[in-house]
């Protein structure tokens, strides 16, 4: 019975590859990526100081500032 259930499962499945591949074919892998704005993944408050993460068109950023708001690190600060 199970052996049954598994093969009929593959038939099943096709809709669903050809939906997938139809969306990626329009919308492509990197969809989140290409935002003009980078958006905040997560934002750490750790003693004194703030950690954010965020996702840009160029990849990951981070900052990482005081409690008073001054920069101490960051890649990509013209986001912060």
């Amino acid at each position: 019975m199970l052996l049954v259930r598994a093969i009929l499962a593959i038939p099943r499945a096709i809709h669903e590859l050809i939906w997938g591949l139809f969306f990626v074919n329009i919308f492509g892998f990197s969809t989140a990526i290409s935002a003009e704005e980078p958006a905040t993944i997560t934002s750490l408050v750790m003693r004194d100081r703030i950690v954010t993460i965020a996702n840009g068109k160029d990849g990951l950023k981070y900052s990482v500032k005081s409690k008073d708001g001054t920069v101490l690190s960051c890649v990509e600060c013209q986001y912060q």
